[in-house]
């Protein structure tokens, strides 16, 4: 991104980016661009939630009795990610910033959350459908809760954390920017061929096959997504103590 954010904002250079950089934008005093000041939005290509995987022989049943458990014992319920500070770590400090349920992080190095907690020896694994399926579908591993605010498209069995935590939402998405202040026609005409595509029936068949929705939405939108969802994490960032600087 810092790379990114030097090129000409003449349409020659687009970036895919994810909502993961908002979160390091909250986490990162040090980094070298800034999100709003550095880049002009196009659209939002997709979006996507995570899933809280437990055991299949989790005593947790429900994502309340896991909450009751983590108020009750600090630090006692242990759940992995791919790594500290990023969007997998602070959605589960996001919910415990609205429940007061301390539970201990261990960050990983790639998937290995996910065995562990088929062996036991992990309590949760926060991460996608897509990354997380293949346990599940051997009945080694069941999903606890889904961070988008409603059920998510055809995992209607798997329920939000919303219905344990009113108000919680986590939605990560990815989006096409180019670098620098690109004009409203550059802008727009990358929008427009955004939108084309993204509505095409074999494209959405193939991002929802990965768990995920096709999401086109207008610059000014997605411009303004990314700056709620840094001002969301940041105050996330401050109650979990986490300065990555």
């Amino acid at each position: 991104m810092a790379q990114l954010a030097k090129q000409p904002a003449d349409g020659q250079t687009v970036y895919q980016m994810t909502g993961g950089l908002t979160v390091i934008s909250a986490v990162d005093k040090s980094i070298q661009f800034d999100l709003l000041r550095d880049f002009t939005y196009v659209s939002m290509l997709t979006q996507y939630p995570f899933v809280f995987w437990v055991s299949s022989q989790s005593p947790f049943k429900t994502l309340g009795d896991m909450i009751d458990h983590a108020r009750k014992n600090p630090g006692k319920i242990s759940y992995g990610t791919s790594g500290v500070g990023n969007t997998l770590h602070m959605s589960v400090e996001l919910m415990s910033s609205m429940t007061d349920a301390k539970m201990t992080h261990i960050p990983y190095k790639g998937p290995t959350a996910y065995t562990d907690v088929a062996g036991g020896v992990l309590d949760m694994a926060v991460g996608t459908f897509a990354v997380g399926r293949a346990l599940y579908k051997e009945g080694r591993i069941r999903p606890l809760a889904v961070t988008s605010p409603k059920r998510w498209m055809e995992w209607n069995e798997i329920p939000a954390i919303a219905e344990t935590v009113p108000g919680y939402e986590v939605v990560t998405w990815a989006a096409l920017c180019v670098p620098g202040k690109a004009s409203n026609e550059l802008r727009d005409r990358l929008n427009k061929m955004t939108r084309t595509t993204l509505g095409r029936s074999d494209v959405v068949s193939a991002i929802e096959a990965s768990g995920s929705m096709a999401a086109p939405n207008s610059p000014d939108e997605m411009r303004t997504r990314v700056q709620n969802d840094i001002a969301k994490w940041k105050k996330v960032a401050e109650y979990a103590k986490i300065d990555l600087s």
